[in-house]
Formats: C-alpha cells, sequence, structure tokens
C-alpha cells in the first residue's frame, strides 16, 4: 500500500508535465499586414494579450494587445526571421519564430510549431484518455504484482 501511494503521489507532483491551460500563438501573413492569432489550448481566444515582435538583433520591431478574439495586427516587416513573444498574464506566456518571406507571397502560416488545429483539435482529448488508462493500466498491473508477491494492497 505504501508503495502505491508514493507512486501516486508522484504522479501528481508533476505539474510541469500537464499543461492544464497552455497558451500559442500563430502568426499569418495576410497582404501586408502579419496576423496574429492567441489562443488557450482549450480553443478559447487569449484576449488582452500583449505580444512583443523582436528581429534577429534583439531589436523591438512592433508591439501591441490582442483583441477579444485573441487577434492582433501589424505591418509586415522585412523579409527575415523575427521572435514574436506573448504573454497572456497568470505565467501564460510563450515565444515562436515567424519568417517573413521576400518579395510578394501569398497568404499563409509563417509561423513555426504546430498550428492552431493542432494544438486544439480532437486528438488532445484523446492524448488525454491515452494517458488516463496507461495510470490505470500501470495501477492494475501493480497490484496484481504485490496479490502474486503476497502483499496485499
Amino acid at each position: 500500500m505504501t508503495r502505491l501511494v508514493w507512486i501516486l503521489l508522484t504522479l501528481l507532483a508533476l505539474p510541469a508535465l500537464a499543461h492544464a491551460h497552455a497558451v500559442g500563438v500563430t502568426a499569418k501573413l495576410v497582404g501586408a499586414s502579419v496576423r496574429i492569432e492567441a489562443f488557450f489550448d482549450d480553443d478559447e481566444p487569449a484576449a488582452d494579450a500583449k505580444v512583443t515582435v523582436r528581429d534577429a538583433a534583439g531589436s523591438l520591431v512592433a508591439e501591441g494587445t490582442t483583441d477579444a478574439a485573441g487577434v492582433w495586427s501589424f505591418a509586415a516587416p522585412p523579409a527575415g526571421r523575427y521572435t514574436v513573444r506573448l504573454d497572456a498574464g497568470d505565467g501564460h506566456a510563450t515565444t515562436t519564430v515567424i519568417t517573413v518571406p521576400q518579395g510578394v507571397a501569398e497568404a499563409g502560416a509563417i509561423s513555426e510549431g504546430p498550428s492552431r488545429e493542432a494544438r486544439t483539435g480532437w486528438h488532445r482529448g484523446a492524448a488525454v484518455a491515452v494517458g488516463l488508462l496507461a495510470i490505470a493500466a500501470g495501477t492494475w498491473a501493480f497490484t496484481r504484482l504485490q496479490r502474486k508477491r503476497g502483499h496485499t494492497v
């Protein structure tokens, strides 16, 4: 019984592995503007989030705040790589890199990393279910092993 309690307490003590309410950011080139979309992993918009855009040298290129829909746009800077930092408050912050293409480009995603759909889609619930099943299977296997050894759990 003691081992099982310690295992469960250890699992509960690892909250850094469970991003219960993580924030994400994506960027799209729309005409001559860059459109920033900020969102939580439950697909709620990150309203009033502070956004800063810096060039490779670390110089500030643009800064602003997302609207109620979690959106903020700014004039597309010259071609290159930029770092976008988003701070939605209460420890919800993230950074992504965007690459603004040279010349005229079609509208599309310019941020690195997973898309909004990939971060908020149905698979997140499936991943939680698989995790819970793994914990249940581990607990079941542990109790069976203890019973075979003659220990009571």
